[in-house]
């Protein structure tokens, strides 16, 4: 996952033939990152991390949702592990809308 999200920024704009493939399926991957980083329970922090890497405005909205519904989440108090996760992913999504805004303000 996140391996794919630094090819995409790799390969942003670069017209080698290797590159050139990726550009043609950025789109696919890009997809599949975001589905992963709003349904994937298990890859959820990596998709998230990812789409701080290469994720665009668009994302922004869809990571300030996926906080939303996390932060509803009802977790029993005593279930510290439960709570640890949920904070670690609430953390993950503001440190990568930030990412993503503090490149599209470098633009």
């Amino acid at each position: 996952m996140e391996m794919l999200a630094e090819v995409l920024v790799f390969c942003q704009g670069s017209k080698t033939p290797y590159c050139l493939q990726v550009a043609k399926k950025r789109n696919d991957i890009l997809t599949a990152i975001r589905r992963m980083a709003v349904d994937g329970a298990d890859v959820a922090g990596p998709a998230i991390e990812a789409l701080g890497n290469c994720g665009d405005a668009s994302d922004i909205l869809l990571l300030e949702s996926r906080a939303s519904v996390v932060q509803k989440e009802a977790i029993d108090p005593n279930d510290k592990l439960a709570f640890d996760t949920q904070q670690a992913i609430l953390y993950l999504i503001r440190q990568a809308t930030q990412e993503i805004r503090k490149r599209l303000s470098a633009h």
